[in-house]
């Protein structure tokens, strides 16, 4: 009686697994994009920073690298390499710039005792990564945690899909230095 059950189960199952598959073949559209129309290609945007922290607008920039690669439908993403430099997406008013570098002091304050500003238990420390120019930038850190390093951007029609006021900043959170923000650009 067991086995009949199981088997009558089975059938069911099937028959389920059968409707369902007609029903998506009616209801979903696949379609391969894969092969020589997809194509990448990365690009590097090399900055100097001036202060800290400093919200350097590279929105231009990115849009001129989304026309070149002549993608017409994917993303882009934008990735700092650094672990003190943030990309965000927010709008690119003076006075609401302000208020971010208010608002990063009050949640990372750069005089807070950080442990990673003890220089000396760090450099005793076998994972110190500690260079010869560190400075003391447990904030930086912290602030970044709080921002990220990438953002990622659809592309529709050879266009970033940003809203009105939305801007691809760059920000230095640390001190005045070289970095690149690499520009990745995916689709077809």
């Amino acid at each position: 009686m067991k086995e009949t059950n199981m088997y009558e189960n089975m059938k069911a199952v099937r028959k389920t697994l059968e409707k369902t598959k007609l029903e998506m073949k009616q209801n979903i559209k696949v379609t391969e994009i894969s092969g020589k129309k997809n194509k990448w290609l990365t690009f590097q945007i090399d900055i100097k920073t001036l202060k800290a922290p400093h919200f350097i607008d590279i929105t231009d920039y990115v849009k001129n690298i989304v026309l070149k690669s002549k993608i017409k439908d994917g993303h882009v993403s934008v990735f700092s390499r650094h672990t003190t430099t943030a990309v965000r997406i927010q709008e690119n008013e003076p006075r609401l710039l302000n208020d971010f570098v208010g608002f990063l002091e009050s949640v990372a304050p750069e005089k807070y005792p950080y442990n990673h500003n003890d220089l000396e238990a760090r450099s005793q420390s076998p994972d110190g990564n500690m260079t010869e120019d560190e400075s003391l930038n447990g904030h930086s850190h912290c602030r970044h945690l709080l921002m990220g390093s990438s953002e990622t951007i659809p592309i529709i029609n050879g266009k970033m899909c940003l809203g009105i006021w939305q801007r691809i900043f760059a920000i230095e959170l640390d001190r005045p230095r070289e970095r690149s923000i690499i520009v990745q650009v995916l689709g077809y």
